[in-house]
């Protein structure tokens, strides 16, 4: 099994100039990504990398709480698209409950995923907090806390599309591998429409998705062994938009070539994502607007493009 692990945002802070007494803390990284997380296969990411690191920034020893948490529903349309929360924050084991940390010090937890293996589980994109604060038993009320955010990508598996997703899209396989022929690289991926009415989708690339003046949050997709392609398009959709009724499936065919050659060890990642118009009615808090067009559902499609499938890496962290 591989599995990649990018850190991204060493550090948020909560100064303890600007909070009650005893609350400055910091937590790192802000946001990190996890792919080739396979179901009913338990991953010690603290052992792979990536180490929950809390910061004390007051003059006194304190006691943190350290938690693992699901996002709300509302939270999402904040995160990056194709993202769901995850089901159940049960899954995830953390290597330290509390921390006991000096002054101005530091102290770090790892943790443990353990996906159910589950056919609904292949082929998804989670978003998990860790989150952390004083310790109830030294803090008096509701306190503050900061929060660590983790992108879980599962391995996709083209034999399982897993029942349908209420009001949702399910797409099979989540992640194509790219085969090239006859000079042209092509992929493609089942769309199912899960919802109980007609929708339509649009396919979007990254940088529609991600425009001007936000560059920077492109490469949030991209784990460590591969490259990402986020300034041109390798493959192209054979309809950049389409409709399906309930329960209808379309086969989505991404194609093209890539603008460079693709050596023995190389690895490129390019993303779109199908993106579901708006209902009638549709709750905006859950609504995502890209260039005036409004989406109340977006899923992502992961495209690989490598000479061959890596078999033994498995990477450690590379903060950046």
């Amino acid at each position: 099994m591989r599995l990649a692990i990018l850190l991204l945002t060493v550090l948020v802070t909560l100064p303890s100039g600007v909070c009650r007494a005893g609350e400055g803390m910091g937590i790192g990284p802000a946001l990190s990504f996890v792919e080739e997380v396979r179901p009913g296969v338990k991953v010690d990411l603290g052992a792979k990398g990536l180490r929950i690191l809390v910061q004390n920034n007051n003059a006194q020893e304190q006691r943190y709480e350290v938690v693992a948490a699901v996002p709300d529903r509302y939270d999402l349309i904040s995160f990056e698209p194709g993202y769901d929360c995850l089901p159940d924050s049960a899954w995830v084991a953390l290597e330290h409950n509390e921390l006991v940390i000096p002054p101005h010090g530091t102290a770090t937890t790892g943790l443990t995923l353990n996906v159910p293996d589950r056919p609904e589980h292949y082929n998804r994109h989670w978003m998990l907090y860790i989150e952390v604060g004083l310790a109830q038993k030294v803090a008096v009320g509701a306190g503050l806390r900061v929060r660590s955010r983790v992108m879980v990508e599962t391995v996709p598996d083209p034999a399982i599309s897993g029942p349908p997703r209420p009001d949702g899209i399910t797409i099979t396989p989540g992640r194509l591998a790219m085969v090239a022929k006859d000079g042209v690289w092509s992929g493609t991926a089942a769309i199912r429409n899960d919802a109980t009415r007609t929708a339509t989708y649009d396919v979007l690339t990254i940088r529609q998705a991600f425009g001007p003046g936000l560059e920077d949050r492109r490469m949030r997709f991209f784990g460590t062994r591969g490259r990402g392609i986020i300034d041109v398009t390798w493959a192209k959709p054979d309809a950049a938009s389409f409709s399906l009724d309930p329960g209808a499936t379309r086969t989505l065919r991404l194609a093209g070539n890539p603008d460079r050659a693709i050596g023995a060890d190389d690895v490129f990642d390019e993303v779109v994502f199908v993106a579901r118009h708006a209902g009638i009615g549709a709750d905006r808090r859950v609504c995502r607007d890209i260039a005036g067009r409004l989406y109340d559902r977006i899923e992502l499609v992961r495209m690989r493009f490598a000479a061959s499938e890596p078999q033994t890496a498995i990477e450690g962290a590379n903060p950046r």
